[in-house]
């Protein structure tokens, strides 16, 4: 979801739009999701920063379920 995206759901929030409310929190939920993710794996991995755990991070974070939202 690009920022003026972001900014034009918030707008319908705050006219009492809960779909897009709740398009909002599905949106927030399946990033922190992902980044927990990514944080869990960051804590399995250790210090070993290699090729592959650097393709596997940005995985998780460029989700194809995310392109919906871009």
């Amino acid at each position: 979801m690009s920022k003026e995206e972001f900014i034009a759901k918030l707008q319908m929030v705050y006219v009492g739009d809960k779909n897009a409310f709740n398009e909002l929190v599905s949106v927030y939920d399946n990033l922190q999701q992902r980044i927990d993710k990514a944080i869990d794996k960051l804590y399995c991995w250790g210090e070993t920063l290699n090729s592959n755990f650097q393709n596997e991070m940005l995985s998780i974070l460029q989700d194809e379920e995310m392109k919906d939202y871009e």
